[in-house]
């Protein structure tokens, strides 16, 4: 056999493998199962209380396997253009929202007059969803801040109870000027301590305070003070 009839037979072996592979690859790719549908969303829930929503998450904060539609929004206003703020939570029923927690978020206000309440409520409160009592189930905190000199912040946090229902566990606050947030399974906050001769805007020492889920509260666990608030926002529990 020549060398010419060699390479017109490797050649020729060559275009029926990548034949027979092409046909393998085609045969699999038919075999797959159909992609599953895509999940029709549910429209938000409307109601003549709603004003507007300011955030929303849809995640699964009990123990079903359906997932809640968590929510923040406004009111309607009053005559005097104020809008009170509510943290909602709906469960799935029928293709629609059923709502299974409603709690107003204290001491929160937004006026119309300063920006618009969609701007205006988004730099002012926010929630964050993680577990923070130990049960594997995400828990729900709200961080809330009123206007004014004060600038007054608060913690609400919501989750299951033993009773295994969406309820409030607790609010933390509200302080002046304060901040918080989450580490880990802890909540943190900044507390201004005020001493006799210290103006509103400027408190001469301040605490941060760590928080943990104990049972049937969020109790302290650790305390640190500081007249340098910059300190405390750079320390850690650990530190």
């Amino acid at each position: 056999m020549n060398k010419k009839v060699l390479i017109i037979l490797l050649l020729a072996l060559l275009i029926f493998l990548l034949g027979f592979m092409i046909s393998l690859l085609t045969q699999k790719r038919i075999s797959l199962p159909e992609p599953e549908s895509e999940v029709v969303q549910i429209p938000l829930p409307q109601n003549p209380e709603i004003g507007q929503y300011l955030q929303t998450k849809i995640e699964n904060i009990d123990q079903d396997e359906k997932k809640e539609l968590i929510a923040i929004y406004h009111d309607q206003g009053s005559e005097h253009k104020l809008f009170r703020v509510y943290l909602a939570i709906f469960k799935q029923k029928d293709n629609q929202w059923e709502e299974v927690l409603n709690h107003p978020l204290e001491g929160f206000t937004l006026y119309e007059e300063v920006e618009s309440s969609l701007s205006f409520g988004r730099s002012l409160n926010q929630f964050l969803v993680a577990d923070l009592t130990g049960d594997g189930i995400g828990d729900v905190l709200v961080k809330t801040r009123s206007t004014g000199s004060g600038m007054w912040f608060g913690i609400h946090i919501f989750g299951l109870n033993q009773a295994k229902e969406l309820v409030k566990l607790a609010s933390l606050g509200p302080a002046p000027h304060g901040e918080g947030g989450i580490t880990q399974d802890k909540v943190w906050l900044l507390i201004p301590e005020y001493q006799p001769e210290d103006p509103n805007c400027c408190p001469s020492l301040w605490s941060k305070v760590w928080l943990k889920w104990n049972g049937t509260d969020f109790a302290e666990i650790k305390r640190i003070q500081d007249p340098e608030v910059e300190n405390l926002k750079k320390t850690g529990f650990n530190d």
